[in-house]
């Protein structure tokens, strides 16, 4: 194909969209419903996972102390814990600051603990994780090495909250990929089945064409374009619906407490993600536009 058959090819392609404008909007509205149902299931997992990032930020391990460890011990024990690959930052916590703690948790309870004249609770190291090990691997490999240390007693990160959160985050993304692979197929059917209805209605006209000499790729190119034009139309439109719901969603007050998951509320696809969609758009519809060429010329065969 030559560069100046370009203006002619999509001229042609668009002309054939507009002489079969109904059937094609169908094909277009029918490909963008499929996107949204895709792109709304991609926002609920870039939310959630947007959202547990903020929750992972919260994942600390605490090393609690044996008793009677002296201060020149404790300093020398939280010196070789800073210095560990997955740490971030220790906190040190005393047992009087350990007990104060617990009051406030008690809130009007606090009285309980009015008899005590000595905190039963250890001293301890509040460690925060380096951004790249906060997950539950990384807490446990972290647990491994604080419980080998002379002078911690016991190590404790939330192990169920923590693998919870990472089971769920891994079942969303493996439900993600199922339906859009299911996506994905239903949009090259349907492309590909409009497209056999197209090249059916044109059947004489693709006759004429080859009679005066016309190459196969000449036939072919304005039909793949009009199949491009489906798949870009319905990527575009499923954009702009998922972006009038994720408008409508956020707006209304009583999901103002679902903003509140992380600071900055709820999040639209990024737009690398966008043109991700678009890209998939042409993609689908030339690969559908080609399958429907293969199949009429098997039948003809």
């Amino acid at each position: 194909m030559r560069l100046r058959q370009l203006p002619y090819l999509g001229r042609t392609a668009l002309e054939g969209f507009r002489a079969h404008a109904l059937m094609n909007l169908i094909a277009v509205i029918i490909i963008a419903l499929a996107f949204v149902v895709g792109g709304g299931f991609l926002l609920l997992v870039i939310n959630v996972e947007w959202a547990a990032e903020g929750w992972s930020e919260q994942i600390q391990v605490t090393a609690y102390l044996a008793d009677g460890l002296s201060a020149e011990a404790t300093q020398g024990l939280r010196s070789r814990i800073a210095g560990l690959p997955e740490v971030a930052q220790v906190r040190y916590v005393s047992k009087d600051d350990a007990l104060k703690a617990f009051r406030g948790q008690l809130g009007p309870r606090a009285s309980l603990l009015q008899g005590l004249t000595e905190s039963p609770l250890p001293a301890s190291f509040e460690i925060a994780l380096r951004p790249m090990h906060r997950s539950a691997d990384g807490a446990e490999r972290l647990a491994g090495r604080l419980r080998d240390l002379q002078g911690i007693e016991e190590v404790s990160y939330g192990q169920d909250w923590v693998r919870r959160l990472q089971g769920f985050l891994e079942f969303l993304r493996l439900v993600g990929a199922v339906i859009g692979g299911g996506l994905l197929l239903s949009v090259i059917f349907i492309v590909s089945n409009t497209m056999a209805l197209t090249v059916l209605a044109r059947r004489e006209e693709t006759e004429i064409l080859q009679l005066v000499g016309a190459t196969r790729s000449f036939i072919a190119l304005p039909l793949v374009f009009e199949g491009m034009i489906q798949g870009l139309l319905g990527a575009l439109l499923s954009l702009g619906l998922l972006y009038a719901a994720y408008e409508l969603f956020t707006t209304q007050l009583y999901l103002q407490a679902v903003a509140g998951l992380r600071p900055g509320g709820i999040r639209f696809l990024p737009w690398q993600l966008g043109a991700a969609v678009v890209g998939a758009g042409l993609l689908l519809g030339a690969i559908g536009s080609l399958l429907a060429l293969g199949r009429a010329e098997s039948v003809e065969r």
